[in-house]
């Protein structure tokens, strides 16, 4: 008996019956799924299966079993390789299967079958309002037919409606537009064109409005449809910098984006822009279909990005490089207000009455939106100077900590003020290797802030929003990709800058709770 072959299954005895029952309950239990998604739709990750037997010349019983598809209909058969009961098996004898693996339901198939019945039902209810003005030809426009099942609405529509319909298809913008330009020039009593998606819209919209008719224009679809998971595609994430807490919260919002959407996600940390451009090359090289990246070094990336772009390849961008991001070609970017973030510890500095210089510490070479945080913190600051303190200079995280004492030594400063948690850890020692009364402050969270807050050694800390710059990036990088959307006229801006947040040291021991909801 094969999976492939199309069975002729017999009547059984009552002892055959109850025999398969048992074996049955053996093989599903080697199978460990629910058994309970059926033509009701039930959650994806179970599947539905019913038990098929077969009675041999010899008197054997052969077993398999059969998984239902989403829409109620009966499909694969599985058969096991030790599948076979003896024609003289004794009574109270249990048997038990080889075991097999179902293919079980991802959401994929559930997601799919969904959207092909809203594709249906769209289309009947506008074969119905035509049939009901009288007939005439109507247009099928479909722009980029290669995405799964838009030609299946053409199909609905023509076999739902009682007139012509004239089909329009093609993944070109331009050469669409053309034949349907002709194909409204030539149609006998056009009714209306009918289009599978907004990308086709924007195009039927025009030609119309050109040719100044009167044509009603009909668009399938949602603004936000709901996507099918796709594990194949490749999307990239890329990172500048060293690994540090910050950037662990950024990779686990990353991630989870990517399983909230069923895509598979390729993540890059890179310490500079050669290797940032070496990345993203590798990215396009590997048919990547979009990609979401810091801009650190904005001018480092210009070319691959460039390169990228004109393969065809979506870019998203976020983090670092605001301002430089419409330039790049970034369909949108995703970023916490760095300028804000220096304004807020200038204010809450002036608040507390700090006197003296602020060390602007500075932990990565070339990073634009970290020496943006240092020009807000300098336009507010009232006390002092700012002094920027390049700590990448050292050669080691020890070295950096002895460099920052040897200039608290030097007298003058009222604060310090790191712009990751991870360098707060390290200024915290070297404000008690020099003995100073320097008052610290930082921008980011982590355990040891967390530990440095409850012991009165930080002013304040502002929250940089990792996690939220990183899953909103995957997101608009889908949304440009498989809805073929701008991000930015749907956020309102190519930059949505999300505003930081200061936590005074109260605060600080708050925020995790303040993070989640727990309420429901």
């Amino acid at each position: 008996m094969s999976p492939t072959v199309t069975l002729n299954w017999k009547t059984l005895t009552f002892f055959a019956f109850a025999l398969i029952g048992t074996l049955a309950g053996a093989l599903l239990g080697t199978l460990a799924v629910g058994l309970s998604r059926a033509a009701d739709h039930e959650p994806a990750g179970s599947a539905q299966v019913r038990v098929l037997a077969e009675q041999r010349e010899d008197g054997r019983i052969a077993v398999a079993v059969q998984q239902q598809r989403v829409d109620g209909s009966w499909g694969r058969i599985y058969a096991p390789t030790r599948r076979l009961i003896p024609a003289d098996l004794e009574p109270g004898r249990r048997l038990a299967s080889s075991p097999i693996d179902l293919n079980v339901d991802d959401g994929a198939e559930l997601l799919r079958h969904e959207r092909q019945q809203a594709w249906a039902n769209h289309a009947q209810f506008v074969a119905g309002r035509l049939n009901a003005a009288g007939g005439g030809t109507v247009i099928c426009l479909n722009l980029d037919p290669h995405r799964e099942g838009l030609e299946r609405y053409c199909n609905h529509l023509e076999a739902a409606y009682d007139g012509a319909v004239t089909r329009v298809s093609g993944t070109d913008p331009d050469a669409v537009e053309r034949d349907l330009r002709a194909a409204v020039s030539s149609a006998d009593s056009l009714v209306g064109i009918a289009v599978t998606n907004f990308a086709g819209g924007v195009v039927g919209n025009r030609v119309v409005t050109d040719l100044g008719e009167r044509i009603p224009l009909t668009i399938h679809g949602s603004l936000l449809p709901r996507l099918l998971p796709n594990r194949e595609a490749d999307y990239c994430f890329l990172t500048h910098g060293s690994p540090g807490f910050f950037w662990g919260f950024v990779n686990s919002g990353a991630s989870v984006a990517a399983l909230h959407n069923g895509i598979g996600l390729r993540n890059y940390q890179i310490a500079n822009a050669e290797e940032h451009s070496a990345a993203i090359r590798e990215c396009v090289a590997n048919g990547a279909t979009a990609l979401t990246t810091t801009l650190g070094d904005p001018e480092g990336v210009r070319e691959a990005l460039t390169e990228a772009q004109a393969a065809g390849v979506r870019v998203v961008s976020f983090n670092s490089g605001a301002n430089a991001a419409p330039d790049l070609g970034s369909a949108v970017h995703i970023a916490v207000d760095e300028q804000a973030i220096g304004e807020k510890a200038g204010d809450a500095f002036n608040r507390h009455e700090v006197s003296g210089d602020v060390l602007c510490v500075i932990h990565e070479s070339g990073n634009i939106g970290l020496n943006e945080r240092c020009e807000g913190l300098e336009a507010v600051y009232e006390g002092g100077s700012v002094e920027v303190f390049p700590a990448y200079e050292a050669e080691s995280r020890a070295g950096a900590v002895q460099l920052l004492a040897q200039r608290l030594g030097e007298g003058g400063v009222g604060a310090v003020f790191t712009l990751s948690s991870d360098a707060a850890f390290g200024a915290t020692q070297a404000i008690r290797q020099a003995q100073s009364d320097a008052q610290l402050a930082t921008v980011g969270f982590s355990g040891s802030v967390y530990e440095q807050a409850l012991r009165g050694e930080i002013m304040f800390v502002i929250w940089d929003m990792p996690i939220l710059q990183a899953y909103l990036s995957v997101a608009s990088m889908l949304l440009a990709d498989q809805l073929q959307i701008r991000p930015a006229e749907w956020f309102g801006s190519p930059q949505l800058l999300i505003e930081p947040r200061l936590y005074e040291p109260a605060d600080v021991v708050q925020l995790l709770g303040q993070l989640i909801d727990t309420s429901r």
